[in-house]
């Protein structure tokens, strides 16, 4: 018998651990564990092993930079940035489940579903560090628009890395995630947990912050597409003539000040997207 059993709506009862819910459904009972900052629900089959989740489906949310300074080029080639990164709304649906070889699929005819994919390199590299045999088909629902700096690539790709941790039952932490998703992307970090946080280094060193206060976002995108590589590869420091103010995000954060955040917020980068759109 499947039973499909969404986490966050049907009957729950938490354990001492709160990392993990108890639910009896038709007198059978499964531990499950729960990541509050994300939405999912699983498929579970009972067979002669047990009960094994055969399909899951994550919620693979957008993010906005509230202010992103570059502060210079690292030796590595990398730029080094002290940027605060917020999920909004916006999102993608990601569907996983078991399967004869390594397949992504999209619903977007300008995102390919290859090897180039960052949702199939976010399987491979899962795959390869835990001896895992990639046999999983993955269907990147989008919504988040492409080449937008909302992360969508990298979003899906860090519901992947969740998604296929729960299918192998790898029971991977965040921090484990996080650390191994650095390898693909400065942006799949953050995007693992989600929320709001202070990103420095490259991207990928992560400080968790207050919530933001609720706002409400419009979200523009002409029809230019920007590529994060130009960008940072055309970014230059003395052209930089107003940043934003880190500290004072993080300060209006912590005192929930709607106003000094507003004021706060920045990209140094946007300039370069402007220029851009008048050449």
């Amino acid at each position: 018998m499947l039973w499909v059993i969404e986490i966050s709506k049907i009957f729950e009862k938490k354990t001492e651990n709160t990392n993990k819910i108890e639910k009896i459904y038709k007198n059978v009972r499964i531990i499950l564990r729960l990541h509050a900052k994300q939405d999912k629900i699983y498929c579970i089959q009972e067979n002669n092993r047990g009960y094994i989740m055969e399909k899951i489906y994550e919620t693979a949310y957008a993010k906005i930079n509230l202010g992103l300074d570059v502060l210079g080029k690292r030796s590595d080639g990398y730029h080094e940035v002290r940027m605060v990164m917020q999920s909004v709304g916006l999102s993608d649906a990601v569907e996983i489940e078991e399967g004869e070889g390594l397949v992504v699929e999209t619903d977007h005819s300008g995102l390919a579903g290859g090897p180039d994919n960052l949702a199939w390199k976010a399987a491979e590299l899962l795959a390869r560090c835990c001896g895992k045999i990639p046999n999983v088909h993955i269907r990147l629902n989008k919504k988040i628009f492409l080449a937008a700096g909302l992360a969508g690539g990298s979003s899906d790709a860090a519901a992947v890395m969740r998604g296929l941790s729960r299918l192998w039952q790898l029971d991977l932490t965040a921090p484990e995630l996080e650390k191994l998703a650095a390898e693909l992307g400065s942006d799949i970090p953050f995007c693992i947990t989600g929320g709001t946080a202070l990103a420095e280094g490259r991207g990928e060193i992560l400080t968790e912050l207050p919530e933001a206060p609720e706002l409400l976002l419009v979200l523009a995108k002409p029809k230019l597409e920007v590529a994060t590589g130009w960008v940072y590869g055309n970014f230059r420091q003395q052209k930089v003539n107003q940043r934003p103010d880190i500290d004072g995000i993080i300060k209006a954060l912590e005192q929930s000040a709607t106003g000094l955040l507003l004021e706060s917020c920045g990209n140094v980068l946007f300039n370069l997207g402007n220029d851009r759109m008048r050449r």
